[in-house]
């Protein structure tokens, strides 16, 4: 193999994971309970609407949450800060998601979103 088609072969491959790959997302707003719900209520329904997409979920205190989700061979983590007025999904870890720096496979961004609107629609819900 010449010199330059192994060049041209590494930077293929580099475009291509390249594609897969986004910004971690971080997504943080308004999460609009009813003016009735509790502290309480908010993280029960986080916790419900969690578990239904495949979510573990640990609560580690007054509106926060430790969540992994594993699909296949690929596991993120990440925290969820949650009150009455806003919703916070960070990352915190993953595994077999190429994670570099602050770009991540955009499955992991997907997912995310998922569990975001998820979670405001299920906190609209509560009674």
């Amino acid at each position: 193999m010449t010199h330059v088609t192994l060049v041209a072969a590494c930077l293929t491959v580099a475009l291509v994971v390249a594609c897969r790959t986004a910004p971690i997302l971080n997504p943080n707003g308004p999460l609009g309970p009813p003016a009735s719900a509790s502290l309480y209520h908010i993280a029960q329904t986080v916790v419900k609407a969690g578990t239904h997409l495949g979510w573990v979920i640990e609560l580690e205190g007054p509106g926060e949450a430790r969540e992994t989700l594993q699909l296949r061979n690929h596991e993120e983590v990440v925290k969820i800060l949650f009150s009455k007025q806003s919703l916070q999904i960070d990352y915190v870890s993953s595994k077999n998601l190429l994670h570099s720096g602050n770009e991540i496979h955009h499955n992991y961004n997907n997912w995310v979103k998922k569990r975001r609107v998820r979670i405001q629609r299920k906190v609209t819900e509560i009674q």
